[in-house]
């Protein structure tokens, strides 16, 4: 069945890398220094969408979206 799916969708890793990206860049306090580091990050979403689509969990990602955290996002996929 479409739509039934409990794994994510590549448009649901996508946003999850996003947020990956916001959560990596966001205790540094000069924009450059989060530009470049996003950049460094962007390298490797296409080997994060290829780990992530159709083989994690919808709520692995929904918690790793709810977290603040690189440790807490680290813990989503312990915990799920």
């Amino acid at each position: 069945m479409v739509g039934c799916s409990e794994t994510a969708s590549e448009v649901e890793c996508d946003q999850a890398y996003d947020h990956l990206i916001a959560v990596r860049t966001g205790t540094e306090s000069a924009e450059i220094v989060k530009k470049i580091k996003a950049t460094e990050l962007e390298k490797n979403r296409p080997i994060f969408l290829k780990e992530c689509v159709g083989r994690t969990s919808k709520s692995v990602l929904a918690c790793w979206n709810a977290a603040e955290t690189t440790q807490a996002m680290r813990e989503c996929e312990v915990s799920r």
